[in-house]
Formats: C-alpha cells, sequence, structure tokens
C-alpha cells in the first residue's frame, strides 16, 4: 500500500511528505492539541488524512519521524489491497478538492457529501465467468474534536 499508492501520491501532490519511510504505519504521537485541531478520515484513509492535514496545520519542521524496528501486519490479499488503494486515493482527492487543487471531476454544483459513498468496481474471473463486483466504501470524515467539544 505504501509503496504502491501512498508514496507516489505524496510524491505527486504533496512532496514535503516523500520522506516519511512509513507514512502508513498507524503509529502516531501529537500534542493533544494538534490531534483535536484537525478531522479525521475513518478506515484505511485515516493515516493519509493524517499526514496531509498535520503538514498543512504546523508544517513539515514541526513533524519528525522515528525508527520503531519492523512491524509486521497480517498480509491482506491482493483484492483487500486494491480497496484499500482506493481509499487513500479518495482521502488525498478530498484534500486536493478541499485546497483548490483538483477539479471534482463531477458536477462541481453537487455537494460534496453526495460523494461519501463511492462505489469500487473490481473485475474478477469465477467459475461461471467473468463478473464485476461492486463494493460500496464510506469514507467519513469526522470534525476536528476542539469543535466537537466547544458545541457539546
Amino acid at each position: 500500500m505504501t509503496e504502491l499508492t501512498t508514496k507516489p501520491l505524496f510524491n505527486l501532490f504533496y512532496p514535503e511528505l516523500t520522506g516519511f519511510v512509513q507514512p502508513l504505519a498507524g503509529e502516531f504521537a501529537a500534542d493533544k492539541e494538534l490531534f483535536a485541531s484537525i478531522p479525521f478520515l475513518t478506515g484505511y484513509a485515516v493515516e493519509t488524512g493524517i499526514m496531509i492535514d498535520v503538514l498543512k496545520k504546523v508544517g513539515l519542521g514541526a513533524m519528525a519521524q522515528v525508527d520503531l524496528g519492523t512491524r509486521q501486519n497480517r498480509h491482506q490479499p491482493l483484492f483487500d489491497l486494491g480497496r484499500m488503494s482506493y481509499s487513500v486515493l479518495r482521502a488525498v482527492a478530498r484534500r486536493l478538492r478541499q485546497d483548490g487543487r483538483l477539479q471534482q471531476v463531477r458536477d462541481p454544483g453537487l455537494p460534496d457529501s453526495l460523494f461519501q459513498f463511492s462505489e469500487y468496481l473490481h473485475a474478477v474471473a469465477t467459475p461461471e465467468g467473468l463478473a464485476l463486483r461492486e463494493h460500496v466504501e464510506e469514507l467519513v470524515e469526522r470534525p476536528p474534536l476542539a469543535e466537537v467539544i466547544s458545541v457539546g
């Protein structure tokens, strides 16, 4: 995922983040105030959103990485990796759209909330022949915690 999806996207759209060895490691540390001030995407897009949002909020000079050694995650089937990479791609596209760096392919007059759900189509070989399987992937974004606390 990192090598085939996230790093190429960062290289193209957020070159400041290309120096991070494992941006999808799932292990982050930050001041509580920083994490409370940024929104959080869910699912496989969470780390990508954090990296982009922290870069925008505090800049590269305030970011660092450490070598925590090797982590062995359970391996995912290739099919699942495609769905995971699609989530990462959608996270980057959402941030680019929000920053005005990406023109929406769909009708720009429609609200972004209509695109919360996006189907991921995947061609597969089955005993009955070729089939196109559809998986609905929800991209949820939770508001910054600081906003939630101020309302409640």
